[in-house]
Parts: structure tokens; C-alpha cells; sequence
């Protein structure tokens, strides 16, 4: 199954507000729009981004990127809290972003 957003010619490109919703649609229908396994590479600005990851924070994204919580990403790894949110902290300073919402729009697949 396929489903596709498109905008008119000449209008603005989504925003981080329509590219949430459409996380959350692709949530509710059990699809995924996002992939994990090569987190960046849908996105020509990101991908080189995440080859100078370390390995646990390339893991700790893939998580985000699955939606899950801090709590539960600690558990996942057998982290502490604090740990992953440092962890979290760092690729929201390598990314240059400020929320989690700017952090999944990077790796949102483009049609």
C-alpha cells in the first residue's frame, strides 16, 4: 500500500506541524515512514550526518526514531536514564535541532 501527500505547485513545502501529523497518521495505521536502518539516508542533508555517530548514539536514534521514550530506550540498552539523555542531548546538538519533532523530520521519507 502507498500513501502519498502532495502540494500544489508554488506553495510552501510541509512543515514540522504536517510532517508530525503524518508521523502520527503512519503511526496509527502501523506503517512506517521512517528508516531505521539507514537513518539519514532518505534525507541527502542528514545521511552524511549520522556516519560520524558513535555507535551508541546511532542506536539511541534509531530508537527515537521508533518513537520511543528516554525510559524505555535506557531500558532497551540496559542504560541509565541519564545516560541516554545525554546521548539524546548529543544528537540534538549534532543535528542542530532543538525538539524531537525536528530531530524525525530529518529522516522523514521525501516521494
Amino acid at each position: 500500500n502507498l500513501l502519498t501527500f502532495h502540494r500544489m505547485t508554488n506553495t510552501p513545502a510541509f512543515g514540522e506541524k504536517e510532517r508530525i501529523i503524518v508521523h502520527l497518521l503512519h503511526s496509527e495505521l502501523g506503517t512506517s515512514h521512517v528508516d531505521r536502518e539507514t537513518a539519514g539516508a532518505t534525507n541527502d542533508s542528514a545521511a552524511p550526518k549520522t556516519d560520524k555517530l558513535r555507535f551508541r548514539e546511532k542506536q539511541v536514534l534509531g530508537h527515537l526514531l521508533e518513537g520511543l521514550s528516554e525510559k524505555q530506550i535506557a531500558n532497551a540498552l540496559s542504560l541509565s536514564p541519564y545516560t541516554v539523555h545525554e546521548y539524546v542531548k548529543n544528537l540534538y546538538r549534532h543535528f542542530d535541532v532543538s525538539s524531537r519533532a525536528e530531530l524525525m523530520a530529518n529522516f522523514i521519507k521525501q516521494p
